[in-house]
């Protein structure tokens, strides 16, 4: 089915605006910025797809009025058999300021029970903007092309979950930075280069008791000077203190036992050391296991979502790392009229009940552009609406349809 007649009323800058578009394979809305072009498409999908496209009741009206309208008239003139009274829809949508109804009706003003679940059945894809598709980031065109798939919650989980993994990926990373700078180049391996402490308080007893045995020593010298001027009181002690020195007499190892003290500190200060670079390699290979595993994870993620992409109309649609490629090249290297073109392919494919595609921004698009967009809406048996921005009415193109001040001028 195709666009024959649009009628909008009181929405947001439009006053209002009729038209019956006939042949036409493109149908051009041009003015100046504020003019109302994008209300006017906008409406149209509004019309057919829900309010998503202007905002609520009271946001969609035009400032001061208290209800609108949005009248679309489809049919397939060009369809054998095909009968006006019959074949043709007319899609209502009354707005006002608490919301919206929806009405669908025939010609003869019969009308259809469940409309929403009838253009919903009938249009399931309202087409893409292929303008608006060319400007939009990778990130942007994928969520584009799967919502075209039909698959839009499906993929919605696939991406919070790659989003969880991505920024888990990325604190594991972070980590593992730090390692890598901690360990350098010197990469620790096998467990002979781990040591044993050697315990400091044994050496500390052992110089306890040296001290405490030069104390005596120096303890029973002086004894001894006393007891020799008292020899005849004390004889038998002094011999015993005699008899107690020369057991204990040599030289002192105070010193000797205070750098060995001194020298085990080191020791375990190395021993330490060592054993915390291991750790660090260990932790390191965990970290990057993690990293790899989570990689792995993403790579699935974006290989489900490329599978399901098979399902348009063009060949070689990929998701990786570097973004969406298409036919092998990154979507962002493809020329304007291509990525419009991928546009308008998916748009008609994907939309065979509605033969329309919009394309807001289209003074973006070259005469050569354009004859090449009409070209293939003619071969392919749809139309095309488009808002275009010029700077007058002098400046409009043939058998377009120039709105100034939210009418047709």
């Amino acid at each position: 089915m195709k666009l024959i007649g649009l009628h909008i009323e009181n929405i947001m800058g439009v006053t209002a605006v009729s038209i019956e578009p006939g042949d036409l394979p493109i149908i051009k809305f041009e003015g100046e910025n504020g003019a109302g072009k994008t209300t006017v498409l906008n409406s149209f999908l509004a019309c057919l797809k829900g309010m998503k496209y202007l905002g609520s009741g009271k946001e969609a009206l035009r400032d001061g009025e208290e209800d609108g309208i949005i009248r679309v008239c489809l049919a397939d003139p060009d369809a054998e058999g095909f009968d006006p009274d019959r074949d043709t829809l007319i899609v209502e949508r009354i707005i006002n300021k608490k919301g919206d109804r929806l009405k669908v009706s025939s010609p003869k003003g019969a009308t259809y029970s469940s409309p929403a679940a009838m253009l919903e059945k009938l249009f399931s894809a309202v087409s893409i903007d292929p303008e608006g598709f060319k400007r939009l980031d990778d990130k942007g065109r994928i969520d584009v092309l799967l919502e075209l798939t039909g698959e839009a919650n499906k993929v919605k989980e696939l991406d919070t979950l790659r989003d969880k993994l991505f920024q888990e990926r990325r604190d594991i990373n972070r980590d593992a930075k730090e390692y890598k700078t901690k360990v350098g180049d010197a990469m620790v391996s096998g467990t002979d280069k781990l040591g044993e402490e050697k315990k400091a308080v044994e050496i500390a007893d052992m110089l306890d008791a040296e001290k405490k045995r030069v104390e005596g020593l120096e303890s029973a010298e002086k004894r001894r000077d006393e007891i020799s001027a008292e020899i005849a009181v004390l004889k038998q002690e002094r011999f015993a203190k005699e008899a107690y020195i020369k057991d204990n007499e040599g030289d002192s190892n105070l010193v000797g036992l205070q750098m060995e003290l001194s020298a085990v500190d080191d020791f375990n200060q190395g021993v330490r050391s060592r054993n915390q670079a291991i750790a660090d390699v260990i932790e390191l290979n965990i970290l990057e296991g993690k990293s790899q595993s989570l990689t792995g994870q993403m790579e699935k993620i974006d290989s489900d979502k490329t599978e399901t992409l098979k399902s348009l109309p063009i060949k070689g649609v990929t998701i990786g790392e570097d973004g969406l490629r298409i036919g092998g090249r990154l979507c962002g290297d493809l020329c304007g009229y291509e990525v419009i073109e991928i546009g308008m392919k998916i748009g008609a494919a994907m939309n065979p009940s509605l033969r329309v595609i919009t394309i807001q921004g289209g003074e973006g698009l070259d005469d050569k552009s354009w004859a090449k967009v009409e070209a293939y809406a003619r071969e392919h048996k749809f139309q095309v609406l488009a808002a275009v921005v010029v700077r007058s009415k002098n400046d409009k193109s043939e058998n377009s349809f120039y709105i100034e001040a939210g009418k047709i001028a």
